[in-house]
């Protein structure tokens, strides 16, 4: 038979249903030390080539000028609104 427990403060308490009487003479292994657990590998971020990233740049091209505030170009865009309905 194999029963597992621990041994605290100079006590082996074993864990589960135990049919041990007592003076009973038993043998105790220590069991070994487990490998501590494997991390799963981190995905690798790809980088992107040149290629992949040329879409990305046309963005740029239509972008407000730094120095105009939130509500300069909300009105240049009411004004362009108003262009178009005429």
């Amino acid at each position: 038979m194999t029963y597992r427990g621990v041994y605290r403060d100079g006590i082996v308490i074993l864990q589960g249903d135990v049919d041990l009487r007592n003076g009973d003479t038993v043998e105790v292994n220590s069991a070994r030390a487990r490998k501590p657990a494997r991390r799963a590998p981190t995905k690798t971020r790809k980088t992107a080539r040149v290629s992949e990233r040329l879409p990305a740049f046309g963005i740029w091209k239509d972008r407000w000028p730094k120095s105009m505030s939130s509500a300069q170009i909300a009105r240049e865009l009411r004004e362009q609104a108003s262009r178009r309905v005429r």
